[in-house]
């Protein structure tokens, strides 16, 4: 593989590549309805994202260790790996609930993205079997329960309007970045 930074990218494009293929493709579809004059519903973006990671956690378990690598690895070209795997898809998928939200507050809609990556990260390692002791979750919990509780709760978390003190933050710093 010629060295580490070779052998880390063979990995994670063989678990990534096919994951990122079907969640664009699925997109491709939402879109097209869209322009075809369907209505912008939040829920099957949400879905064309999660539902691919999850299917390939589901046949290939030690995606789940690769998932886990991928955004814990201290590596200094994680960054550029990072983008190089993920930027397409993540630079579409947060386009696209930008859309279908219709918001125009695109920090909170950019830090929700994240949250959105951040939730999804959390059960495709597995973190929720760990975590039974404060949340009476059950270690099976079928992972169809899990995407709809997930998609449900992303979809009202996105939703909501943005938080009325940050806006005023962020409009009090654009008024003194006005005055210098």
């Amino acid at each position: 593989f010629g060295g580490k930074d070779e052998l880390l990218r063979a990995v994670l494009e063989r678990h990534v590549g096919p994951v990122s293929t079907e969640r664009l493709r699925r997109l491709d579809r939402i879109e097209a309805d869209w322009r075809a004059g369907k209505p912008r519903r939040l829920e099957p973006v949400l879905a064309a994202l999660l539902e691919p990671a999850f299917a390939s956690a589901r046949s290939e378990p030690e995606s789940r260790d690769v998932t886990t690598l991928l955004f814990r690895e201290p590596h200094e070209r994680m960054p550029e790996l990072v983008e190089s795997l993920f930027g397409e898809c993540a630079r579409r998928f947060h386009a696209a609930l930008a859309r279908a939200l219709g918001r125009a507050d695109a920090t909170a809609t950019a830090l929700r993205f994240q949250m959105v990556i951040g939730a999804m990260l959390h059960f495709l390692a597995g973190r929720h079997r760990h975590s039974r002791s404060f949340t009476g979750l059950e270690p099976e919990i079928p992972e169809r329960v899990v995407l709809d509780e997930m998609i449900a709760f992303l979809a009202a978390g996105l939703r909501a309007p943005a938080c009325p003190k940050v806006r005023a933050r962020r409009a009090a710093a654009a008024a003194e970045e006005a005055l210098r």
